[in-house]
């Protein structure tokens, strides 16, 4: 009773983490996940796309990331921290044979609570078939896989940067023919990618609504947030590193608006704008 009440109480942790928008330089990262193929010899493979559940757990030294690295902690659905199916990842059928050749399927693409990400688990339904010389076959899943094919992640998330998961399904290695019957046994690998740059800082007066864009050469909004009124605060993570003007516009219209040119981000780092004074007109 003990262990299911620890685990309760880290998933709580982990949705509380997710309302706290105004903590977002201290407990989010920005994590993008998307599907690509690495073809095989088939005209259509479609997989039924059920859920994404992602594991994390609190990462108290650099030997705890490390055991994990060497698969030697604890990566069991008791361990600290808990199972978070990410919104929107029940995409359905897709045919994986579409995202080769640089195309991808986006399936999450948010705000993440930092911390160490163990494992993800992909959960697949039962419309799962290969098309072969125009003919739909059924694909059939082993049963041991109902509860979701279980990829190793390990990635230590860190607040306020972006990471990138990319699960590249082997189609060719994942499909197998016995006794006139095809099965489906996922083979995925998952490549991690971490970029982009975060630009914090404080604005004010710190009474008044003030919204923040990142806009690039060509004054495309590139991020943007809003410092509403008692937080002077503000955070904007996963900008791709370049050089980039920083507006401040405040919904007072008494309060004249302010851009910071020339303001560098470079991927993996935090840009601290330190503090902004806006002038009464």
């Amino acid at each position: 009773m003990r262990k299911k009440l620890s685990i309760l109480f880290s998933f709580l942790l982990i949705l509380f983490s997710f309302s706290c928008n105004n903590d977002n330089e201290l407990t989010t990262s920005h994590l993008k996940i998307s599907l690509i193929d690495e073809a095989g010899d088939f005209e259509s493979v479609n997989i039924d796309i059920k859920e994404i559940r992602v594991h994390s757990s609190s990462v108290v030294n650099e030997e705890e990331v490390e055991d994990q690295e060497n698969g030697d902690g604890d990566e069991s659905d008791n361990d600290s921290g808990g199972w978070v199916t990410l919104e929107g990842s029940d995409v359905g059928v897709v045919n994986i044979l579409d995202y080769t050749d640089g195309n991808e399927l986006t399936i999450y693409d948010s705000e993440f609570p930092a911390g160490y990400i163990t494992q993800i688990r992909l959960v697949l339904g039962d419309e799962n078939t290969v098309v072969i010389d125009g003919d739909s076959l059924k694909l059939k899943t082993p049963s041991g896989q109902q509860s979701g094919l279980k990829l190793k992640v390990n990635e230590n998330l860190e607040a306020g940067l972006s990471y990138y998961l990319k699960l590249d399904f082997e189609a060719a290695r994942s499909i197998i023919k016995a006794n006139e019957k095809y099965l489906l046994k996922p083979v995925i690998r998952v490549i991690t990618e971490s970029n982009g740059g975060s630009i914090k800082g404080e604005v004010f007066p710190e009474d008044e609504s003030i919204s923040i864009y990142v806009l690039d050469d060509a004054g495309a909004n590139m991020g943007s947030t809003i410092a509403k009124a008692g937080t002077s605060s503000f955070f904007i993570s996963g900008i791709e590193a370049g050089t980039y003007s920083v507006s401040f516009e405040p919904a007072d219209a008494s309060i004249t608006p302010k851009l910071v040119e020339d303001v560098v981000v470079e991927d993996q780092k935090i840009t601290d704008m330190g503090p902004i004074d806006l002038e009464l007109e």
